[in-house]
């Protein structure tokens, strides 16, 4: 049984004045204590209230089932892992039919019994590739998920840009293999002058992609998540996109080309990397974090989602760290 957790509406919190606090602190800090997602994730030991966004999309879609091997890209803390395994191996499933996730993140994640946990940079696809097969027994999953994004800069089309390098990095992973024909993939962006066309690659490769924004997601976030249902290895004929010159049709690597800037060289920092560990027992236990700089603690878990934006665009060839406001 798939867990479904009721949140009360009707929370409100006073926050007591501190001197040397200043009025945007204040409100950071009343926002965190009244938001109920929040409260549910400290309560139920999430980890981070970005959680709960997985489960809603879930909900929606259903492509989280028993038995189902996940990646999740951009896992730290570890929320969407806790949730995912909670749907593909619940407690009171036959351990026969339990599925696997495997976390990855460039950050370490604390360990999650039963979730197996890749230390590794995403944007590093041939690499982390082979790390994720070899976690998942060589074979391949039926979902990729990413909730990863970038240290913001304050700039709408800049975050813009460094999300969809992002998303591009994680769509690279999934089409290296990594991806089941027929699976789903999921990532975070938001929108602006690159999403459609990223929308429109995907279509070539998947059977069904929509926008869906879930009720966790804070209204005043410009974050939106693509999900993407049906993959197949090769096009969809009905889907390419049509060419805008009579004599070139676009494929999926020249459209993922336009999503990128100048290739960067990748960091000493990010070229490190561990064999997969964890996978024993399971459990929901866990400190409660943020994904990203704004869940259940101000605690800023996404570092390796702004490592992996500095240089997703080494990536080859289309889609990536971690954050959930």
């Amino acid at each position: 049984m798939f867990l479904s957790v009721p949140l009360s509406r009707s929370l409100r919190v006073s926050v007591a004045k501190v001197a040397g606090r200043n009025a945007s602190s204040t409100k950071w800090i009343r926002r965190q204590l009244s938001d109920r997602f929040v409260v549910q994730a400290q309560a139920g030991h999430w980890r981070c209230r970005s959680a709960f966004k997985l489960q809603q999309l879930d909900e929606k879609l259903h492509f989280l089932t028993i038995g189902a091997r996940v990646v999740d890209l951009g896992a730290a803390p570890g929320g969407w892992s806790l949730m995912a395994l909670s749907r593909v191996a619940p407690a009171e499933a036959p351990p026969e039919t339990h599925g696997v996730v495997v976390a990855v993140d460039l950050q370490r994640i604390s360990p999650i019994p039963g979730v197996r946990i890749l230390t590794h940079d995403v944007t590093l696809v041939p690499s982390v590739t082979r790390a994720i097969l070899e976690c998942l027994d060589s074979k391949p999953a039926h979902v990729v998920l990413s909730d990863m994004a970038p240290k913001t800069s304050g700039s709408p089309s800049n975050d813009h840009r460094l999300y969809m390098q992002l998303c591009t990095a994680a769509l690279d992973v999934a089409s290296a293999g990594v991806l089941a024909t027929g699976g789903t993939f999921v990532c975070k962006l938001t929108t602006g002058a690159q999403d459609a066309s990223f929308r429109r690659l995907l279509a070539t490769r998947f059977r069904a992609v929509r926008y869906i924004k879930p009720e966790a997601s804070r209204s005043e976030s410009a974050e939106i998540y693509l999900c993407a249902q049906g993959f197949s290895q090769t096009p969809h004929p009905h889907n390419t996109p049509k060419s805008t010159s009579p004599h070139t049709q676009p494929t999926p690597n020249t459209l993922a080309a336009r999503l990128r800037s100048t290739p960067k060289a990748p960091t000493p920092t990010a070229a490190r990397a561990s064999s997969c560990s964890g996978g024993g027992g399971r459990s929901t236990g866990g400190e409660s974090h943020s994904r990203g700089g704004s869940g259940s603690s101000s605690g800023s878990s996404s570092s390796s989602s702004s490592s992996s934006s500095s240089s997703s665009s080494s990536s080859s060839s289309s889609s990536s760290s971690s954050s959930s406001s």
